[in-house]
């Protein structure tokens, strides 16, 4: 997130073969490179001019507050955009599980659900949400928890027309409080 309301966000795709390791680099790295764009036009040119041969598959998110969303899939093979009615917004999922389908179909019911009881989706309620062990804390559950492996850590953002803030949760939700926000006043 930066000072013009653009968010960039990554999704591991596990499920796409990638470069052999002594050749691979973290997909972190792409996060870094495109922190500064100004605009999601500004997110294209600069993922056009990446060797993405190098990254393990993902998806990754950008957000304009102006613009909009867009989305890329890297399949290891094409940097593709991704339809804005692919994207399956406001949930994107990622899942080391071999059911990723499943997991995401899970995932997307129940945010559905929640957001039909509530009324529409809020800040409260995907704070419950990303918390939550339904139906079980489970590979299924959005705050997941697996022998030797789990949610890490959850972020939080909050744009609006003076500023741009970000929490950060080293842990898994359920358990792990937000850290104070970091703000920054938008660019004008």
């Amino acid at each position: 997130m930066n000072e013009h309301g653009t968010l960039v966000t990554l999704l591991n795709n596990y499920q796409v073969a990638g470069p052999a390791a002594e050749r691979r680099l973290s997909r972190g790295v792409l996060v870094r490179a495109l922190a500064s764009s100004r605009d999601l036009g500004h997110v294209r040119e600069q993922l056009e001019e990446l060797d993405a041969t190098r990254f393990m598959g993902f998806t990754l998110l950008a957000l304009h507050p102006l613009d909009g969303a867009a989305a890329f899939g890297w399949d290891g093979e094409r940097l593709d955009e991704v339809a804005a009615e692919a994207l399956e917004l406001p949930m994107l999922v990622s899942s080391s599980h071999r059911e990723v389908q499943r997991v995401r179909s899970l995932r997307t019911e129940l945010l559905q659900q929640r957001a039909g009881e509530a009324g529409g989706i809020g800040p409260d309620l995907l704070a419950d949400f990303h918390r939550s062990h339904v139906p079980e804390p489970s590979v299924y559950s959005v705050c997941m928890h697996r022998e030797g492996v789990q949610t890490v850590s959850s972020t939080r953002v909050r744009v609006d027309a003076e500023r741009v803030a970000m929490s950060y949760s080293a842990g898994p939700p359920c358990r792990t409080p937000f850290g104070e926000p970091l703000e920054l006043p938008r660019a004008r």
